[in-house]
């Protein structure tokens, strides 16, 4: 399996703007009208006129733009490779953890890309509708105590659903819990729960009688 690394880097947004932007003008407008005690000035009218305005231009792009996917905010940077041997990351440089010297892994997935982020109706936030996906992390914890963790890209074409003999065999020699293999591979029936909890008692058999 392929994930796209991804480098979070902060970004000035359009909501961080607006958002920055009408902050900047209420702590002008409280100095104005509590410091330097102008109850009546212009420049608190305009300031309030200013957020206001934003507001309303960040609400028009937002509504305009809930089929549209997000800005990325930072860059990728190489690609993780997962198979049943080891994990790989690859950037500038190559580091590759085998399976064995694994203690756990844990994946964290926020978005998947394309699909709605559920903010519709979010008062202060202004961007596009669509996720792009990056907001997703990779955690290794290795028998020695180090802990590693990665951004990635996903992708309904990436998913781990169409993974299910990897995450299976994470399942099995316990790299991965038994809650987020369900999660990871979309279970939703007692059956599918039952059959997969049950891949790891008879690994261990399989394991035994060899």
């Amino acid at each position: 399996m392929e994930l796209r690394l991804f480098q979070p880097k902060f970004t000035l947004t359009r909501t961080r703007k607006i958002n920055y932007t009408c902050l900047l003008l209420i702590i002008i407008i409280c100095i104005d009208v509590y410091v330097l005690d102008n109850k009546n000035s212009f420049i608190s009218y305009l300031s309030i006129i200013i957020c206001l305005g934003l507001s309303l231009v960040g609400s028009f792009y937002r509504i305009n733009n809930l089929k549209k996917i997000k800005a990325y905010q930072g860059k990728f940077i190489g690609q993780i490779y997962l198979n049943n041997e080891s994990i790989t990351i690859k950037t500038s440089t190559t580091e590759s953890f085998k399976i064995i010297e694994i203690e756990k892994i844990s994946f964290k997935i926020i978005s998947i890309k394309g699909m709605d982020d559920g903010r519709t109706t979010s008062k202060f936030y202004y961007e596009n509708g669509l996720y792009n996906g990056t907001e997703n992390s990779l955690t290794i914890t290795l028998k020695n105590g180090i802990i590693k963790k990665y951004n990635f890209e996903y992708t309904s074409e990436n998913s781990f659903k169409n993974q299910k003999d990897l995450i299976e065999h994470y399942y099995q020699i316990r790299l991965i819990e038994y809650l987020e293999g369900v999660d990871l591979l979309g279970l939703d029936t007692k059956d599918e729960w039952k059959n997969f909890k049950k891949l790891r008692n008879a690994y261990n058999k399989k394991i035994c009688q060899n």
